[in-house]
């Protein structure tokens, strides 16, 4: 048995590279293998749609993403449920990561039509916009959205457009079995501003919605109706709420809850920046021209009012009870009462 010579390689020294090699082998095995067992699901899934009465149509379908994932890449994808909704684009990508099968990335960039019989839209998604699953045996956990930019319109080319847009329905880290869904966007622009506030216009700059609302997952699995929820507590806390729309630049969050009769009680706190701003949108739109002079005084109080007790960082308390809101101790018109929930 001879010894390396001077210089030479050891076998200890070759063999991480060997067990390397030996690793990566038997990656691209499964890899491949798992790629053959997809693309079995997938056909078979066609079939038992089609089978099912639902349309399933493609132009091409190819699963590739080797080593890193499972991309399923579909052109001119079409797809209807039977009972009248179509959907088809120009792609679609669906990716699973080889070490985590209960999540999926989906995108659908490019244009989109959703035909639901008597209406139909056009969806026209940009490159960067994607959807995402995570679920685990007990169904659904995590529902995203993120589009760069996005256009959806009707036939009647009423569109909505926005960029920055984000959708999360999750778990917050502290706590599974609560419900986080969080709102936001960069911009978003209306087909038309509202038809009693047009002052408002129909563009919103960036803006953030987030609310968490515990017991939630155990009702959902379970399978559960909103009464049950209510059941466990019907609580929901509005974290955070910032809307800047035109000259309205709203804040809130609340602490509320929902009884068995589907009244909200709970307590609000709002606040309101730029006050002067609104004040003068208001004095100057149709709505104000279309009012008494003490309405549209009472409204222009209460902005002020509003803006005072928002300067430094504060907000305003609101309580609310049976759906009736108040303010130190005293109702609001029941005008802007809030109605019961129907919880069956």
């Amino acid at each position: 048995m001879t010894k390396a010579g001077k210089g030479g390689l050891s076998l200890g020294w070759l063999l991480p590279f060997f067990i390397v090699a030996l690793i990566f082998g038997a990656y691209t095995v499964y890899w491949f293998y798992m790629r053959g067992e997809l693309e079995k699901g997938v056909y078979s899934w066609i079939e038992a749609e089609r089978a099912a009465g639902a349309t399933v149509k493609y132009q091409s379908l190819d699963l590739r993403g080797y080593p890193y994932r499972f991309a399923l890449h579909v052109n001119q994808p079409v797809y209807g449920d039977g009972r009248g909704a179509v959907w088809s684009g120009e792609t679609l990508q669906l990716v699973i990561q080889p070490w985590n099968w209960n999540h999926m990335i989906a995108r659908a960039p490019g244009e989109n039509t959703i035909d639901l019989g008597s209406t139909r839209y056009r969806a026209t998604l940009g490159g960067e916009s994607a959807g995402s699953l995570s679920w685990t045996d007990e169904g659904l956990r995590r529902l995203s959205l993120a589009l760069d930019d996005a256009r959806l319109a009707n036939e009647q080319g009423m569109a909505v457009t926005t960029s920055g847009f984000e959708f999360h329905a999750r778990p917050p880290a502290d706590d599974p079995d609560a419900l986080q869904i969080v709102l936001q966007w960069e911009a978003l622009s209306l087909p038309s501003a509202p038809p009693e506030a047009g002052f408002l216009g129909k563009d919103l700059q960036p803006s953030r919605v987030l609310i968490e609302v515990p017991e939630a997952y155990p009702v959902i699995s379970s399978g559960g109706s909103l009464r049950d929820w209510v059941n466990r507590g019907g609580s929901i806390n509005l974290a955070q709420l910032l809307l800047n729309w035109g000259p309205l630049k709203f804040g809130a969050k609340a602490d509320l809850s929902l009884d068995t009769a589907g009244y909200i009680d709970g307590g609000v706190d709002v606040r309101l920046d730029d006050s002067e701003d609104l004040k003068a949108a208001i004095s100057n739109s149709e709505l104000a021209a279309s009012m008494t002079s003490e309405d549209l005084a009472g409204i222009l109080n209460a902005v002020t009012i509003l803006g005072e007790v928002s300067k430094d960082g504060g907000f305003l308390p609101l309580s609310i009870r049976d759906g009736q809101i108040r303010y130190l101790g005293q109702d609001l018109p029941e005008s802007v009462a809030i109605p019961p929930v129907p919880l069956d």
